[in-house]
C-alpha cells in the first residue's frame, strides 16, 4: 500500500513480522505499566495474533521505529470479508513516551479500513477498537478522533477450588458430551444458529471455523463440552488456555467462550448444563480459576446465567469493562462487529495458583487427555 500516512518526523514504518512478537510484547508491557491492560501479551500470544487465518501482514499491520530500530508503536488491522456484514476492527497501542503516534496509527487504519472495505454494502462499513475503560487518557483520544461508544462488555471468574456446579441434567433426549470429530460440523451450525441474534455477530464458514477455532493454538477440545439432541448439536461451550500467560502470572486459568443455545432449544437449561461440564472438566484437570467474558447488554441475560453458575465481576477493579467504540469514516457508515481478540482479558485477580497445564491444539482425531500436552 502507498505510504500516503508517513509517520511523524523521527520515525519510519514498515509492516509487522512474526519475529517482532518479542519486541511488540515488551512494548506492551510498557503501556501496561503506565495505564493498565486487561492482558499484556507474551511473545506467543503476539506471534499467534499476527498468524491470524487470513490476515495480511503486509497489508494489515504497521509498526513504527525510531532510528535505532525500536519498535515504538504498532497496528494491526482485521477485515472482514465483503459479502457479510462488514467492519475492520484495530488493535493500536503506542509506547507511553511515544504518544504522538497515535493519530498516526488510527490515520493509517481509517485509510486501510477504507481500502478494504470499499466494495462492501452502503451502510455496512465499520471501524473498531476495543479499550479498557480504565484508561481514561485512550478513550479521551479515541473520542477526540471522532470515535463514539457503542457497547461495553464485562469480564468475570470464578474459583474452581470449591463449590463447584452440580454434574449437569440436561432434559430427556440430551446427552451432554465431549468435543468430537463427527461433531465439529455441527457445532459450527449451532454456533452461528445460537448467535444469529447477537450484537455484531458474524456467522463462521467451514473454513473459517476450522481455522479460528479448531486450528486455534489455544482451543482445549478434551475440556469443550456439546450437548446433543435428535442427532443435532443444540448447545455448546468451548474452552481455551493461554498457557503462555497462565506461566508469566502464575495461574491456572481456563477461559470459556462460545457459549450458545439454538433458539428451538433456549430456556431448557442447556447453557447452564454444558457450562457447568467444562467447569467440572476443568477442575478435574487441576485447572484451579475459570474467566469469561460477556455483553453487558445481551439480551439474553448471560450475565446473570454466569452469576448463578458461581461468576463474579473483576473485583479489584468493579468499573473494568472494555468498550468497543466505532467511527463512521467520510466514505462509509462503519459500525462494529465480533472481536477477533478473545483472549485480551484480564489475568490480574490472583486466585490460588495450581499446576501449569500444557495446551492441546484441536485435531481432527480423538480428543487428547488434559495432561497429554
Amino acid at each position: 500500500m502507498p505510504d500516503t500516512h508517513p509517520p511523524p518526523p523521527g520515525y519510519r514504518r514498515r509492516p509487522a513480522r512474526l519475529d517482532d512478537a518479542a519486541a511488540i510484547a515488551a512494548l506492551l508491557t510498557a503501556v501496561d505499566a503506565t495505564e493498565g491492560l486487561d492482558e499484556v501479551l507474551g511473545p506467543e500470544g503476539v506471534r499467534r495474533e499476527l498468524s491470524s487465518p487470513g490476515f495480511d501482514l503486509e497489508r494489515d499491520t504497521l509498526v513504527a521505529l525510531t532510528p535505532d530500530e525500536a519498535i515504538r508503536a504498532f497496528g494491526i488491522l482485521w477485515l472482514h470479508p465483503t459479502g457479510r456484514p462488514t467492519r475492520a476492527i484495530l488493535w493500536m497501542e503506542a509506547h507511553p513516551s511515544h504518544l504522538q503516534l497515535e493519530p498516526f496509527l488510527m490515520g493509517w487504519a481509517e485509510a486501510r479500513a477504507g481500502q478494504g472495505l470499499e466494495q462492501a454494502p452502503p451502510g455496512s462499513r465499520r471501524l473498531r477498537q476495543h479499550i479498557e475503560e480504565n484508561r481514561a487518557r485512550r478513550c479521551r483520544a479515541v473520542e477526540e478522533a471522532g470515535y463514539r461508544h457503542v457497547r461495553t462488555s464485562v469480564e468475570m471468574w470464578r474459583s474452581l477450588a470449591e463449590d463447584l456446579p452440580a454434574e449437569p441434567s440436561p432434559p430427556p433426549g440430551i446427552e451432554i458430551v465431549p468435543w468430537d470429530t463427527p461433531l465439529v460440523e455441527g457445532a459450527r451450525l449451532a454456533a452461528n444458529e445460537s448467535f444469529a441474534l447477537h450484537w455484531d455477530s458474524v456467522p463462521l464458514t467451514p473454513e473459517e471455523w476450522q481455522q479460528r477455532v479448531c486450528a486455534d493454538p489455544f482451543f482445549r477440545p478434551d475440556l469443550s463440552r456439546l450437548a446433543v439432541g435428535g442427532g443435532k448439536v443444540v448447545a455448546l461451550c468451548l474452552a481455551s488456555v493461554d498457557a503462555e500467560q497462565n506461566a508469566s502470572r502464575g495461574v491456572a486459568e481456563i477461559w470459556v467462550e462460545r457459549v450458545g443455545t439454538i433458539p428451538s432449544h433456549q430456556r431448557r437449561g442447556l447453557a447452564t448444563a454444558v457450562v457447568a461440564a467444562v467447569l467440572r472438566a476443568a477442575a478435574g484437570a487441576g485447572f484451579t480459576r475459570a474467566g469469561l467474558g460477556v455483553d453487558q447488554e445481551s439480551t439474553s441475560n448471560a450475565t446473570a446465567l454466569y452469576e448463578r453458575l458461581g461468576f463474579r465481576g473483576h473485583p479489584s477493579r468493579s468499573g473494568l469493562r472494555q468498550a468497543p467504540r466505532v467511527r463512521a469514516l467520510p466514505s462509509m457508515v462503519l459500525v462494529a462487529t465480533l472481536t477477533t481478540l478473545p483472549h485480551l482479558r484480564s489475568r490480574r485477580q490472583q486466585l490460588p495458583p495450581g499446576p501449569l497445564l500444557p495446551t492441546s491444539t484441536c485435531s481432527q482425531g480423538p480428543a487428547k487427555s488434559a495432561r497429554s500436552g
